[in-house]
């Protein structure tokens, strides 16, 4: 390539003209790449970015979706508590079943990022247990996961940012204008399944009637239960408060 001495006159007939101007720096930025990491042989691959596209429909279509891997990965990656995730996830989806109507929930995408979002919460305690769910909320904004898209990973970011204390609506305003109301919808679902599990005990959740008229939610719980769970029931006041901001009123008994 250096007997040339611009890059228009490289006649190598495995090069196409329109590859010609960036073969030089392209070439350069190997050579580098192979002498700082010691690389010896590399292989080289026919597949490029619509194989890979490809490759990700057809697994969603014979329901083994890539993203369900890549969820997989993080949670060993971040040392999630896997028991936990789970106890929030099934609390969240039972939760959603019963509003999913009222609400116009019942889309396959909010069943799938409720139950994602359920197990990435907590990735941001590997980092630090101060603001975790912020941590969270990085990661999954800035880590390469495979099988989804910015907005998908912009979403599962809002929901891990959004799970715990006040809700924060300037990032909000940041999500698409059709995703903002499904996903503060997904996002006070969360919140209460990860307040129902707040003391991680191994007891099991009581059934739990969640009722939506609009932004007007009404929790049920069995007689006595929440007397007997003075933190839960503490949490729970401290949430309707939170929702306040938003203009949803929360109640319950």
């Amino acid at each position: 390539m250096l007997k040339f001495k611009h890059a228009d006159e490289i006649t190598l007939t495995s090069i196409k003209p329109e590859r010609k101007a960036v073969l030089a720096a392209g070439t350069a930025i190997m050579c580098a790449i192979f002498e700082s990491l010691d690389i010896e042989v590399m292989e080289y691959s026919d597949g490029a970015l619509r194989e890979g596209v490809l490759y990700d429909m057809a697994g969603r279509l014979r329901h083994e979706d890539v993203r369900e891997r890549t969820i997989g990965a993080l949670m060993k990656r971040y040392h999630v508590d896997a028991k936990h995730a789970s106890n929030v996830e099934t609390s969240a989806l039972f939760l959603l079943a019963q509003v999913k109507d009222s609400w116009e929930l019942n889309d396959d995408e909010f069943h799938d990022m409720l139950c994602w979002s359920a197990r990435t919460l907590e990735i941001g305690l590997d980092i630090s247990h101060n603001r975790y769910h912020r941590h969270s909320a990085y990661l999954l904004q800035n880590c390469d996961l495979p099988g989804f898209s910015n907005t998908e990973q912009l979403l599962l970011a809002f929901l891990a940012r959004s799970h715990r204390r006040k809700i924060p609506k300037e990032e909000l305003k940041l999500l698409p204008d059709n995703k903002q109301l499904p996903y503060i919808k997904l996002c006070i679902i969360l919140r209460i399944a990860v307040i129902l599990h707040r003391s991680r005990s191994k007891a099991r959740t009581p059934h739990i009637s969640f009722q939506v008229d609009g932004q007007k939610l009404s929790l049920s719980f069995p007689r006595e239960w929440l007397n007997h769970h003075p933190l839960t029931l503490a949490d729970l006041e401290t949430e309707a408060e939170h929702l306040k901001s938003l203009d949803y009123k929360l109640k319950f008994n």
